[in-house]
């Protein structure tokens, strides 16, 4: 099946897609299907158990009674469990008339996040929407960018030099806004270009001035025929050494664990 917000190929028992990380409803519809008749099924264990000094006939009737219940409750939860998806205008939560209007209105104006927010929330599937899904996509990556770099502009600012983690992030989203690995969308629209351009130019201030790497230092962050949008482990701890390596030099101290 395909996920509902980035369009990739997401297996039915994935309560996540792999790519973007939305919530598949399926695979959490049979995760939690999984998790009830595995309860189910030791509950019905301990009950035959407690009642094995029962006559047997009563132990039988008990026993068909319990089923009969369970199943009985189990029936009224999937029935809801589809309504819920079957009859979203029932409870209010179906789409606006006007929602094409509202996503132009949030796309145009620049506000992806509340975009991703109102696209999640009706359910609008990212491959009816494309244009929309990727700009959002891109956008996320370029929060997450933004969160860590900040993480390490402030150790910076107190003389420290930033944690592994923060470090690193911050570095392989750079490499995901300059790279995008986005297999639905696999070439930038145009109408996208320019906002991608403007997270590339904040990430180059970080890298060449919060970070004072010179760009061919960074060369392995860009696409190139060596580099098919994926920092490897390796390529990561060599820049982040010499990273490290000129912070010391430059009178910054390790933080301390």
């Amino acid at each position: 099946m395909k996920c509902p917000n980035c369009g990739g190929e997401v297996s039915v028992n994935d309560t996540r897609c792999p790519y973007c990380g939305s919530l598949n409803p399926e695979g959490a519809a049979f995760q939690g299907e999984f998790r009830r008749r595995r309860n189910l099924n030791e509950y019905l264990r301990q009950k035959v158990r407690s009642q094995m000094r029962l006559p047997l006939a009563q132990r039988i009737m008990n026993l068909s009674i319990v089923i009969l219940s369970l199943l009985l409750v189990l029936s009224l939860a999937l029935g809801l469990m589809w309504s819920l998806f079957r009859d979203r205008d029932a409870l209010g939560l179906g789409r606006p008339s006007d929602f094409e209007a509202q996503m132009e209105t949030l796309y145009t104006e620049g506000r992806y996040e509340e975009l991703y927010r109102y696209m999640s929330r009706y359910g609008i599937e990212g491959e009816d929407y494309p244009l929309y899904m990727q700009m959002c996509l891109y956008h996320v990556d370029y929060a997450d960018f933004v969160q860590y770099s900040m993480d390490c502009t402030q150790s910076l600012e107190n003389g420290k030099i930033p944690e592994d983690f923060y470090l690193e992030y911050s570095l392989r989203q750079a490499a995901d806004l300059f790279c995008p690995d986005l297999p639905a969308y696999p070439e930038t629209y145009p109408e996208n270009q320019a906002a991608l351009e403007g997270y590339r130019d904040e990430v180059e201030a970080y890298l060449f001035g919060t970070l004072n790497l010179t760009r061919e230092e960074a060369a392995i962050l860009y696409p190139s025929e060596e580099n098919d949008g994926y920092l490897s482990y390796e390529d990561s701890e060599q820049l982040m050494e010499l990273i490290k390596d000129r912070l010391k030099e430059a009178g910054y101290v390790e933080e301390q664990t």
